[in-house]
């Protein structure tokens, strides 16, 4: 999946990303057997804008995608947010994980594991069926 993309998979699918300071939330029922997935940049569109690449319109979407499709009981898995380039104070990484916490927590929808801030980007791979996650680290070269 590409940045500003959401996707939701009613059939087995392996949805796959890579992942610096973007992240991605992984939303997932049990009893469904559905999950997505998105990837957004920033935290917060402007002026109203509907845009997946932000964080406050892409979660949304996700949650209202999957609620059409009668899934109820979400759970969730966050991965991203990282500080890929030199940064001091807050970086956009960090603002990214805050906003995805916040709305999940906002919807009521319990993170279930997650892996988020640090400096090394990573390659996510999601299987809608079982809701499993695998990752890769790309760590810089020494």
């Amino acid at each position: 999946m590409q940045p500003g993309e959401v996707h939701v998979a009613t059939e087995p699918c392996l949805l796959r990303t890579v992942l610096g300071s973007c992240i991605s939330v992984c939303l997932w029922d049990e009893a469904r057997h559905i999950g997505g997935l998105n990837h957004f940049v920033l935290p917060d569109a402007r002026d109203g804008e509907r845009d997946a690449r932000f964080g406050d319109v892409a979660i949304p979407l996700l949650i209202e995608r999957l609620r059409r499709l009668a899934c109820a009981k979400l759970v969730a898995k966050v991965f991203g947010g990282a500080a890929v380039m030199p940064a001091s104070g807050t970086t956009v990484g960090d603002s990214n994980i805050a906003v995805a916490l916040a709305l999940l927590e906002q919807y009521r929808i319990t993170v279930i594991a997650r892996r988020t801030g640090g400096t090394e980007g990573i390659s996510l791979r999601f299987n809608s069926v079982t809701g499993g996650v695998r990752l890769r680290v790309f760590r810089p070269p020494p």
